[in-house]
């Protein structure tokens, strides 16, 4: 177990397993960090490879101890069904790993104010949010959200699936949508420059009729894989 302590928050970093042979060892170096004035107190678990009863117990000691609820963080998939099976995720704050994804290798295909954005295969594209240092990952959940929210109320927007990790940057998964910009379809058809006319005069008209409650989205923050 390691710890850090770092602008008033204590991180507690689990490591490998937590069973009956350390739990009491783990408890004791926990509870020491802690000290009787517990500050802010976050579990990382992104090393924890599995934890037992008598692991949850210490878990379930701090939590009480603290009496405030207890962020447990990047848990992996195997921790965090022991977590959901044992009624844990219910008791403590639980959030899992984000799945990481490499993208040496991948075209980029566009690029903006917040980041970069890469084609992973045929039907996915990664919007990775990289300008300007790392962007927090509240903020880009958040972007997540409205850009399904549009999706639902009716907003012709891409389907986005999941927050992902590409390296020390967070990311956002979308469809690809194989597609010509309208200038593009223009150069490319001129001859039918009326009908594009007509067909965005169209797809304004019915995106401005979409009505969407103003308490849904936050101000500032796009919907869209730009």
């Amino acid at each position: 177990m390691k710890t850090v302590n770092e602008n008033g928050t204590l991180s507690i970093l689990l490591e490998d397993r937590i069973d009956t042979n350390n739990a009491a060892q783990t408890e004791a170096e926990i509870f020491a960090a802690v000290g009787e004035n517990p500050e802010n107190i976050v579990i990382d678990a992104e090393k924890l490879e599995y934890i037992s009863s008598a692991g949850l117990r210490v878990l379930m000691k701090l939590r009480k101890s603290i009496n405030k609820p207890l962020p447990v963080i990047n848990v992996s998939r195997d921790v965090y069904e022991i977590l959901e099976t044992t009624g844990f995720t219910e008791l403590l704050d639980v959030k899992k790993a984000l799945r990481r994804l490499n993208i040496d290798g991948c075209v980029q295909i566009a690029s903006g104010g917040q980041g970069k954005v890469y084609r992973i295969d045929d039907e996915t594209i990664v919007k990775v949010f990289c300008n300007g240092g790392i962007i927090p990952l509240d903020y880009v959940k958040e972007e997540l959200n409205n850009a399904k929210t549009a999706f639902l109320a009716g907003v012709p927007t891409a389907i986005s699936f999941d927050t992902v990790k590409c390296g020390d940057y967070y990311g956002i998964v979308y469809e690809m949508i194989d597609s010509k910009t309208l200038s593009k379809a223009i150069v490319d058809e001129p001859e039918r420059i009326a009908e594009f006319a007509v067909k965005y005069a169209t797809f304004i008209k019915d995106f401005q009729a979409i009505r969407v409650p103003g308490d849904k989205f936050r101000q500032g923050t796009s919907t869209t894989a730009r």
